[in-house]
């Protein structure tokens, strides 16, 4: 293997790792997206109910509904 293929493949890594970055940043803005839908539902619910729920909601550190 010379000098010039084992760049390309370095290059390549780079990209597979960045493109992974981004997936990884997708699925998390995903995911605190439908946290925030989940407890506008739990608030929803709350407040046809109040007082019944034995549901304790949380949030996930950061999250500022």
């Amino acid at each position: 293997m010379n000098v010039n293929a084992l760049v390309a493949d370095s290059t390549d890594m780079d990209e597979k790792f960045a493109m992974m970055e981004q997936t990884i940043e997708a699925l998390k803005k995903f995911i605190y997206d439908k946290n925030l839908h989940i407890v506008q539902l739990m608030n929803k619910l709350e407040t046809f109910t109040p007082g019944d729920s034995s549901h304790v909601l949380t949030c996930p550190p950061g999250f500022d509904p």
